[in-house]
């Protein structure tokens, strides 16, 4: 497998045009979480994988490409919003293609690979303790984090200036331990979530472009009313976080593989496997082009 990492999308258009010796497919992944998780379950000698650090690289990128008429393309992206915010065009192009859920990391933990990880990873007798307190852990866990997706809907259509993510990757992320009790599993209400991602906010943004308080919690109590599902609202990174932390507080010396929502992300991505992938509706979707094409991309 052959990637190609080139920052700025005319460039890595340009890239693309210029690979005249391959007559495979270049494959559009969002960022490098992303070569964890596809490479492994494609056609590596006919796929190269770029990667465009961000949706909206990966759009500029492919717009140009399609100006240039060149077809040796191929995208994956995270829905993110897109389904719930009437963005969604099923016939965009038949060769892009969409994560089932909010993203990868939500899609992936649709399949046996949330189980699969923690079986993996925990003694016997952790993950009997688990599994009998917790029949759906994955299920309580995306509850605990459904508010904070639905703050991050109502800050994209509300533009409440609220961010969630360090500027630096090195500094430490959004701490969901500030509204949510790990250990009860409970959720501590709105008020305290929102003030929390206003503390976290503040230094890191201009809080003169941040609504008010109240502002924010009306926006956000008109999204949660709107019932969304749960799967689309939900970030992985959000999951990741919040299984780390469950961990942290209820085993805290049973899950040294998975201390950090970075290293459980990373245990998903290695036990995603094939038949897990198969599971999908993406892959599905790429099977079913792959057979139209006669292109075949998936192993």
């Amino acid at each position: 497998m052959k990637f190609i990492e080139v920052i700025d999308p005319i460039r890595l258009a340009n890239q693309v045009c210029m690979d005249r010796g391959f007559a495979g497919k270049h494959l559009f992944v969002e960022g490098v979480k992303d070569l964890k998780i596809y490479p492994k379950h494609l056609n590596t000698d006919d796929v190269k994988i770029i990667v465009s650090h961000g949706k909206y690289k990966m759009r500029v990128a492919w717009d140009e490409l399609e100006k240039r008429n060149e077809d040796r393309k191929l995208a994956i992206r995270d829905a993110d919003f897109i389904r719930l915010r009437d963005k969604f065009n099923p016939n965009y192009h038949k060769s892009f293609f969409i994560t089932d859920f909010h993203d990868s990391e939500v899609m992936i933990t649709s399949t046996r690979t949330f189980e699969n990880t923690l079986l993996s990873h925990l003694s016997i007798a952790h993950y009997q303790r688990v599994s009998e307190k917790y029949p759906d852990l994955l299920g309580e866990l995306k509850s605990l984090i459904y508010p904070l997706g639905n703050l991050k809907l109502a800050n994209k259509l509300n533009d409440l200036g609220l961010i969630f993510k360090p500027k630096d990757i090195n500094k430490s992320p959004l701490d969901l331990g500030k509204f949510i009790d790990f250990k009860g599993m409970k959720y501590l209400g709105d008020e305290i979530m929102v003030q929390s991602v206003l503390n976290f906010c503040n230094g890191k943004v201009e809080m003169g472009n941040v609504q008010p308080k109240e502002a924010i919690l009306d926006s956000l109590t008109e999204v949660c009313q709107m019932g969304y599902p749960l799967n689309e609202i939900v970030h992985g990174h959000d999951l990741s976080q919040a299984l780390a932390l469950f961990l942290k507080k209820n085993l805290p010396k049973g899950s040294d593989g998975m201390k950090t929502g970075d290293l459980v992300e990373n245990c998903w991505a290695g036990a995603f496997s094939l038949e897990d992938f198969k599971m999908t509706e993406l892959y599905k979707s790429l099977s079913e082009w792959s057979e139209s094409s006669g292109f075949s991309i998936i192993k």
